[in-house]
């Protein structure tokens, strides 16, 4: 009998896990500025994210930056326990002027627990990019992702993204992206399976004051839509706001924040909230950025 609860719960801490990790391919993967801009940001050029978001931004960056970023929130694995979400990403990168091939290295690391037991997924990315015209930019990166689930398995990822920004004028840009578009030849479950997904996207400023960023997304059929909103307040303070939908995936999103510039580093707050028919959940995030 003892036996039997064990295989039980140990089965019931899999597929909650699983659970989680699908749940994460599309939501955790940004920081505090893109989480409070519900994840708008494919045309904008942004430390902690950019490489991630579109590596061609990393051409449009000017200088030596390291970020990091933390995150935490929980959600419903059962009806019975919860499950305790907290992610961390480190950023070097590499956009000095005697750089001919700007650069950027990420690691990420999200792990989940319930009770005692935790399960980790952990990534690595190399972002390369360069000006190819004088407005336009291109970026590749490819990334190694692990995964290792409490006593059950662990799997290996490989994948590749592309992306390219065009500077139609000073305060109006397009980018577009396309992730992981090798085929997944690893023997993970179908929850965790790296899916394809091609985004467009937009950000414009207004009168140095406002930017709106706003792209589309579509994966496995189904369409997200988002839009970002950010008010410079003046040269030190901003507030960002943003929503995404899908109705593919019966999906809702909505992020606040804030952020500081100052002349030696910045810190921003993001709170992205996602609700589905079954779960919902709220996400708090900071960023720390310095330049140098």
């Amino acid at each position: 009998m003892e036996s039997c609860i064990k295989t039980k719960t140990a089965s019931l801490l899999v597929v909650s896990i699983l659970f989680f990790f699908q749940r994460t391919q599309a939501m955790e993967n940004g920081g505090a500025v893109t989480s409070s801009l519900a994840g708008a940001g494919r045309a904008s050029v942004d430390v902690v994210d950019g490489p991630s978001s579109n590596p061609a931004s990393i051409a449009a960056m000017r200088g030596f930056f390291f970020s990091s970023s933390v995150s935490s929130y929980k959600e419903k694995a059962d009806q019975q326990q919860d499950l305790q979400v907290q992610q961390l990403q480190i950023n070097l990168i590499d956009a000095t002027d005697d750089n001919w091939l700007p650069a950027a290295v990420k690691y990420s690391k999200k792990t989940s627990s319930i009770e005692k037991e935790i399960s980790a997924q952990s990534q690595v990315e190399l972002s390369l990019a360069n000006r190819f015209a004088e407005k336009v930019y291109f970026g590749m990166g490819g990334y190694l992702q692990k995964t290792d689930i409490y006593e059950s398995s662990n799997y290996s990822q490989t994948n590749l993204r592309l992306g390219g920004i065009y500077a139609i004028s000073d305060n109006w840009g397009v980018g577009f992206v396309a992730e992981n578009i090798l085929t997944d030849t690893s023997k993970a479950p179908e929850q965790m399976r790296q899916l394809p997904l091609y985004a467009l996207g937009s950000a414009m400023v207004f009168e140095s004051i406002f930017r709106l960023r706003m792209d589309i997304e579509n994966s496995n059929a189904a369409n997200t839509y988002r839009v970002g909103l950010e008010h410079y307040l003046n040269s030190f303070l901003n507030l960002r706001m943003g929503a995404a939908t899908s109705v593919e995936l019966s999906k809702e999103e909505w992020g606040a924040g804030f952020g500081f510039h100052g002349p030696k580093f910045g810190v921003h707050y993001g709170y992205l909230s996602s609700k589905t028919p079954s779960q919902s959940v709220a996400r708090h995030s900071v960023d720390l950025v310095i330049p140098f």
